[in-house]
This record gives C-alpha cells, structure tokens and sequence, in this order.
C-alpha cells in the first residue's frame, strides 16, 4: 500500500523488530520534512548557532507576533455565562487532580540535633508550546495546570497560527482562566527559541514543555545546555493491541496520526490477529491524511511509512509475548475482557481500556481525565516545575565521647578527618578505656 508500511507477519520466532526500517522503498528526493531541518541547520551554523540571530534571519522585525494577557478577559467576558461556569469547573478539576501529586517540603533530622530541610522552589517563568492538535483548549488545559499548582508565577504559550489566523474565544478565555501572561503567535522552532530568549516576553522562560513536530524538537535540542526542556512524548513507542472485535473510531485514527506527526523518534506498533483489521486501519489512515492541508500532508504521510508499523501475529497471547521487546510509554488495549491480560503487560507508564482510551476522545468529554503524556513519567505534574534545594542545619547537641569513638573505629579513618573537638575526645575516650584496661589488670 503506497503511503504507509505494508503489514508485517510475525514469523513466531527470533527478534522481529531491530533497525526500525519498514519498507525497502524508502522515499526519493528528499522530503519536506527532510529539506526543512537542513534549512534550520544552515541558518542555525551561519548565525554562530545564536538563537538570535536565528530570529533574526526568519522572522525579521515583526512585532505582530505576541498577544499580551490583556485580551485575556474580554475573550471570556464574551462567553455565555454556562460556558465561563464549564472553563472555570474543567481547571478546578485538574488543579484537584494535580494538588495531590504535590511533592511535600520534609525535615530529616540526624543523631545529635542536627537536620537537613528540602524544599522545592518554583521555576519562575515556563514555556509551553502547542501543538496543532484538533483541540487546543484542552490540551492547554491540561498542560498549565501542572506549572500553575506548583506555583509558577510566570507562564508564556507558543502556537502555530497562519497568516490572518486568531485563536479562537474558547482558547483565550482558557489561557485567562488558566494565568497564561502571553501568547506567541509562532510555533516550531521559531517558537521554542522566542520563548528561549524571551523576545517580547517579560524574561526568557527558564523551562520549556511541549512541542509541535520535528522543527521544535530540533529548537527544544538547541537551548537544553541551559534551559530545561520538556518534549511531548519524549519520542517513546505506542503499542497498539487489538483482537478481531476491535473498532477503528475515528478518535484512535487521529491519535496514531497525532502520534506519528509528532514523535520524530516513536514508533506505533500495531498488533492484531486480525488482518481485516490492519488492512483497514491503513486505508482509514491514509483517507484522513489526504484531508491534512497540503504543508502537512506530506509529511504525515511519510511520517505514517517510517514510524507505523502493522503486524499479524497468530494469536493475542504472541502479541503480549512480543510486548516484551519494547519500553513502551503508552500501551493501548482494544481486545474483549483486558483485564485478564493486565498481569501479561510489561512496565508502563499509561495503559488505556477500551474503544474510549483515546486520549483525544477523553479530552472531548473529560479533558481532567488523562493529562498529556510527559518525557519521564505517565504525565506532567507539578513536580517538573519544582526545584529541590537542601539546606543544611549543624548540629545542636554534642554527641557522647563514646559514640564517636565507635564510629571512629567503624569510619576507619585518620582522626584529622573528624571535628578537632570531637577527635580529642575520641583520643581522651580511648585512652581512658586504656587506663581501664590496665587498671583491671
């Protein structure tokens, strides 16, 4: 099938997965995609790889690139009063959800009165780009409230819009509601380096999550020696496990499109015992990325050939077997009575059940349900916008001669390394139980 990987069957031995190629036709001339990053490349090396300078050479000096916080209240203004009440209980929902994986400030205390106090301290200013998903309203929701419970008090998005292109009431309302200061009108690189730098934002963001494709993955790699960064995904594998009675909804088609567009590195295995199945999600993958505008087309579908790979394997039970092979950030299950095959899973960060494991499908009912995916764990929380710091306090109270004799003789090491005070009083110590010695003699 033109467009995307033909189905592999699983011959029931050996490793069936390894240089990740799919197809023995590799694509000729050289993709959009492809020309795209090696245009970045060129102006990245002639700029002296200064971010810049980069800015500089693409966007000029437009100034029509930011929209500040303050149109932020009159987009929610506009809303009918039911559709305020539903954006303000959607953000109560997730900060609830994200409040309790708080990581809490703790006092350990040593032998002697002394302790060690960590605290976590917010980063101050955090980035967040977009991607171009279908909803954007919830995938903002979803990603500032993590940033907002930790107590970030500052918070800039990037999204990509075309030439004319506003966002829409609902997305503007949302970043009001959510404490969003300012929306960049760039995505991609451009983007990730606007928010790096900080061009017409209060200050450079110190942390940046999110990305929208291979251009901001390319950026998010630049700026990592001295801004932390946070990619969407984190390039990890999908696995998708379907039996025979599994439905293709149109919400798994545009999470596996999502999936391949955004995940340079990711894969998405498919494995099926039915080949009517396979056969007909390739076709349903290819009609809906025909639909793509034609700068996205391309690209989704050689992205589709490369990252997507269909697999028929004789029976469930070898599909679990071949789990085994893989780290998988995301295992989907589409097959009669999962939980029986729970206990069969390799360690993952997020299973879904059921033909409404999608994640866009719950962002359209529930967006507070399941939180984007992050690089490190199942999904952001507030602990990626905290830094933990110790503070070291001495001690408060002598430790007794004895004991320090002890751990002297425990240490092994010269007395030069111990507190002046405490190793004259481990030599007092020592010589007192010699005379003791003696005298008992």
């Amino acid at each position: 099938m033109k467009g995307i990987a033909p189905i592999r069957t699983d011959p029931g031995q050996g490793p069936l997965f390894g240089s990740g190629e799919v197809d023995s036709d590799p694509p000729q001339g050289g993709g959009e995609r492809d020309v795209s990053l090696g245009e970045l490349d060129r102006l990245w090396r002639e700029g002296g790889e200064n971010p810049s300078v980069f800015l500089q050479k693409r966007l000029g000096e437009r100034r029509d690139l930011f929209q500040a916080g303050s149109s932020f209240p009159r987009a929610k203004a506009s809303l009918s009063p039911g559709a305020q009440q539903l954006l303000e209980e959607r953000s109560i929902r997730l900060r609830v959800f994200h409040r309790h994986h708080l990581p809490e400030n703790r006092v350990v205390r040593e032998e002697g009165g002394g302790r060690i106090e960590i605290r976590h301290r917010p980063y101050q200013h955090v980035g967040i780009v977009l991607p171009k998903a279908k909803l954007p309203v919830s995938t903002l929701l979803s990603l500032a409230s993590p940033p907002q419970v930790a107590g970030v008090p500052q918070v800039s998005v990037a999204l990509q819009l075309e030439e004319g292109e506003d966002p829409s009431t609902g997305f503007l309302a949302a970043c009001e509601v959510m404490g969003i200061h300012q929306l960049v009108r760039r995505g991609g690189a451009e983007g990730v380096f606007i928010l790096a730098e900080g061009l017409g934002l209060p200050g450079p963001c110190d942390l940046i999550l999110g990305g929208d494709g291979p251009a901001s993955a390319w950026a998010m790699r630049r700026v990592g020696g001295h801004i932390r960064v946070l990619p969407m995904g984190g390039g990890q594998d999908l696995l998708l496990v379907a039996d025979k009675r599994a439905e293709l909804d149109p919400l798994l088609v545009e999470e596996i499109l999502l999936h391949a567009e955004l995940h340079e590195e990711g894969r998405c295995i498919l494995l099926s015992n039915s080949e009517d199945l396979l056969l007909r999600l390739g076709v349903v993958l290819l009609e809906r990325a025909d639909k793509l505008p034609r700068g996205r087309k391309a690209a989704v579908k050689r992205a589709l050939r490369a990252s997507v790979l269909r697999v028929l394997v004789p029976s469930l039970r070898r599909a679990f077997e071949l789990l085994e092979q893989f780290s998988p950030k995301r295992i989907l299950l589409r097959v009669s009575h999962p939980s029986k095959w729970m206990s069969e899973l390799p360690p993952c960060a997020c299973v879904q059940l059921g033909p409404s494991s999608s994640l866009l499908g719950s962002f359209l009912s529930h967006p507070w349900v399941h939180p984007p995916l992050g690089s490190i764990e199942g999904f952001f929380s507030p602990k990626f916008f905290l830094r933990p710091m110790s503070i070291m306090k001495e001690r408060e109270d002598e430790i007794s001669d004895e004991r320090w004799t002890y751990w002297k003789e425990v240490e092994d090491v010269p007395g030069v390394l111990l507190p002046p005070a405490a190793s004259a009083r481990s030599s007092l110590g020592m010589e007192k139980k010699e005379k003791a010695g003696e005298g008992g003699a």
